[in-house]
């Protein structure tokens, strides 16, 4: 938290105990988002398998369908993983208000989220909470060029 000035809410967590926050990070005013995981809400196994995927997915050169994990801190009280703000509007918000989407934009839509399923694959990792509201796009809405990346929660 030392390195970051925490602000609000991204979207609201469905995992106790935890939230996905705006920053931004003091020493280059850099935009982020940090999921900050309460530690009495995370414990033993279970925050040790959490910790090491994020931790692992941090080492990793991003590869622009997945949203980069910048670092893993913690301190007396919670887990902060601090990653990339991906410009644009998740999935969920984007499809919300239409009625039915072009074939070509949801094919394009669901290759790219494919990809990104693949390449976590290819680092040994799988994506546990794969829904609307974690696939982000790059722009206001679906369409050619829409570039979802999604990894808020790997293991």
């Amino acid at each position: 938290e030392e390195h970051y000035d925490l602000g609000s809410e991204v979207m609201p967590s469905c995992h106790r105990g935890t939230q996905i926050l705006h920053g931004k990070q003091r020493s280059s005013g850099r935009m982020v988002v940090v999921k900050v995981r309460q530690k009495v809400e995370v414990s033993g196994t279970r925050a040790k398998r959490w910790l090491a995927g994020a931790r692992f997915m941090a080492s990793l050169p991003s590869r622009g369908h997945i949203a980069q994990i910048y670092e893993v801190l913690e301190d007396a009280k919670a887990y902060y993983v601090v990653m990339e703000r991906v410009p644009g509007q998740d999935l969920f918000e984007s499809i919300a208000g239409q009625v039915q989407l072009p074939l070509v934009e949801v094919r394009e839509i669901i290759v790219q989220i494919l990809v990104a399923l693949a390449d976590l694959h290819d680092r040994g990792q799988i994506h546990r909470d794969l829904k609307l509201e974690n696939v982000m796009l790059d722009r206001p809405s679906p369409g050619p060029g829409a570039a979802p990346a999604a990894a808020y929660d790997c293991a």
